[in-house]
């Protein structure tokens, strides 16, 4: 399905009030003919609370995406990170984490994971030239994907232009099991910051959990304190996560979709998906 994402919308503080962007709002409206779905988030209070209210008052609303969408994060020297951060009440800050990172690996240890010997080889790769095989096999056990055959792949992630990023892919039995991107973000120059930026697979956790260990082990080799990542909560990506170390930051992104009237009933809708159907990162959604 043809779907249009919505990228940014700014308004500077001293132009606020005076009506810019509901003009900006009205030309994308008119661009919007001939998209099955659009989707997005907003981090700006501002804007969420329009939206909310325009839910509320029934105009032309966005609906709610039925999933929280959470943002993990992982430190290795927590006393370095609330340093660099400025946080208010460090200690307290520290406690909080510890005390989320134990409540996670408690849950890993009683859960816990198929530990079979598989002859699973990671490695890293520049393109995506064997991911089609993959997303033939994948693409229908999802009901929310963003498109990730071979040529979308290599042109976000692979060409030059579109940013720097380190990608490793898994073989098992020679056959192409899945791939994790990875990437650092220099937006901070004296503690740049890690992203898991994707990861898919055939839907083995197993396999998930070795492209992550890899992708957590290239950024700490880059002296990488802190990593970020975006997983459905409650899904098997969530859960692995959390078993690497990853806590919840508790501040899910305000996301929200949008089906055109006109067409909207001949699609099915998208209150009735599962968790792990959903697969949203940070390559769908452009947040630090």
């Amino acid at each position: 399905m043809k779907t249009l994402y919505g990228m940014d919308v700014a308004v500077h503080p001293k132009h606020r009030r005076r009506g810019i962007h509901n003009r900006m709002s009205d030309f994308r409206k008119s661009h919007r003919v001939g998209f099955g779905f659009q989707y997005g988030y907003s981090t700006n209070k501002i804007l969420i609370d329009r939206d909310i209210r325009k839910r509320q008052e029934g105009d032309d609303p966005n609906y709610l995406f039925p999933v929280d969408v959470n943002r993990y994060l992982f430190v290795r020297d927590v006393d370095l990170h609330l340093d660099r951060k400025n946080v208010d009440n460090p200690w307290i800050k520290k406690q909080g984490y510890n005390i989320t990172k134990f409540v996670s690996k408690m849950k890993s240890t009683f859960t816990g994971s198929n530990t079979t010997t598989r002859n699973v080889m990671v490695h890293e790769n520049r393109d995506f030239s064997e991911a089609e095989s993959l997303w033939g096999k994948i693409q229908s056990k999802y009901q929310f994907i963003a498109w990730k055959n071979r040529a979308y792949l290599d042109w976000r992630f692979s060409d030059p232009r579109s940013g720097d990023y380190k990608i490793y892919s898994a073989h098992e039995k020679n056959k192409y099991c899945g791939y994790v991107v990875a990437s650092i973000d220099h937006e901070t120059p004296d503690y740049p910051m890690g992203n898991i930026v994707d990861c898919l697979t055939i839907g083995d956790a197993q396999i998930e959990k070795m492209l992550l260990r890899e992708a957590l082990a290239w950024l700490e080799d880059n002296d990488i304190n802190a990593v970020n990542a975006l997983a459905v909560k409650g899904s098997r990506m969530s859960n692995i996560l959390e078993s690497l170390g990853f806590i919840d930051r508790g501040d899910s992104l305000y996301c929200v979709y949008k089906i055109p009237s006109k067409i909207g009933e001949t699609h099915p809708s998208i209150e009735k998906i599962d968790v792990n159907s959903i697969h949203l990162t940070y390559s769908d959604f452009y947040v630090k």
